[in-house]
């Protein structure tokens, strides 16, 4: 599965003239992380993203998602 992402990805970064090997987008995407802080007193968890690159900003444009670099408050859900 992962290879057809891959694969799509490419193809879609040649038809906006973009250069990236097959390996740019493995390595770029696999390098985009999110921490998770819990707080120990209330139990609130946050998300904390890793710095974005050029590149993987540019890759998810191309997917039309947004790449945010701010930490946020993660809701829980409600299990019904």
């Amino acid at each position: 599965m992962s290879l057809v992402c891959v694969r799509y990805l490419y193809c879609l970064t040649k038809v906006h003239q973009l250069t990236f090997s097959e390996r740019t987008i493995r390595q770029t995407l696999n390098n985009v992380q999110l921490s998770i802080l819990s707080h120990t007193e209330n139990n609130d968890r946050y998300a904390i993203p890793s710095k974005k690159t050029t590149q993987a900003e540019q890759l998810y444009k191309l997917m039309g998602l947004s790449l945010s670099d701010m930490p946020y408050k993660i809701s829980k859900i409600s299990h019904k």
